[in-house]
């Protein structure tokens, strides 16, 4: 019985990763990570959902602020279909060999974020097909 509790719980939790609600994949998101750029002063916040990635930046952030203080943030999702593309295009755009560089738009290198994006992609139909076998379980 606790297996089965245990089994409805996660699985709930990756049927709330494939919503399209920002607030759900925020609480949902497998992975958060942070960054700050100490000489401008700006941080970026990336939530790694199941659907899309959440990039949230920040423009007034000072060194001694936690990460989950910053202030003046603005979030831009993506869609993990997406970031492939505009990976691309950032790095044709500017003739960047590097693909490690820190990208404009997302704020984290390209190489990882493409990584994710490949997990999450594979991931998707998983936690689909596990949503569908619950509610017709």
């Amino acid at each position: 019985l606790a297996f089965t509790v245990v089994s409805i719980i996660l699985t709930t939790f990756g049927c709330l990763g494939l919503s399209p609600n920002l607030n759900l994949e925020r609480s949902d998101a497998w992975a958060v990570g942070h960054l700050l750029n100490r000489e401008r002063g700006e941080g970026t916040v990336a939530w790694v959902g199941l659907s899309r990635l959440l990039i949230e930046r920040c423009s007034d952030v000072r060194e001694t602020d936690a990460w989950g203080d910053w202030q003046d943030c603005e979030v831009f999702p993506h869609w993990w279909s997406e970031v492939p593309n505009k990976c691309r295009a950032a790095q044709a755009t500017e003739k960047v060999s590097n693909s490690s560089r820190l990208d404009e738009e997302f704020g984290y290198p390209c190489d990882v974020l493409l990584k994710c994006a490949e997990q999450a992609t594979a991931n998707q139909f998983g936690a689909f097909m596990t949503c569908v076998t619950l509610i017709f379980a």
